[in-house]
């Protein structure tokens, strides 16, 4: 467990978490920037919505669509959602 905490806070992998997939550091790697940037779009998108979200579509191109973009989707959401509640996380919209 420590050395999967240890991983996660310097790296970013996630393994052995109940609720979230295996992401190997290859995959983790590429996706960074994806998540990064997702989880910001989530933010900035939270700040111009004045009433409830009720749908939320994203659409992928490019490289990503090659990659398991559902990660990104769940970067995306927990921006979103981020001041909805301090318990949103990646983790939780698994």
């Amino acid at each position: 467990m420590a050395e999967q905490v240890r991983d996660y806070l310097l790296t970013g992998a996630l393994r052995g978490s109940v609720n979230v997939p295996a992401i190997d550091q290859k995959q983790l790697s590429a996706l960074r920037p994806y998540l990064e940037l997702a989880e910001s779009l989530g933010r900035f998108q939270a700040q111009l919505v004045d009433g409830a979200v009720r749908e939320v579509r994203l659409e992928f191109a490019g490289e990503l669509v090659e990659l398991d973009a559902a990660p990104v989707t769940r970067g995306f959401l927990a921006g979103l959602l981020r001041d909805v509640s301090a318990r949103v996380n990646v983790v939780t919209l698994s």
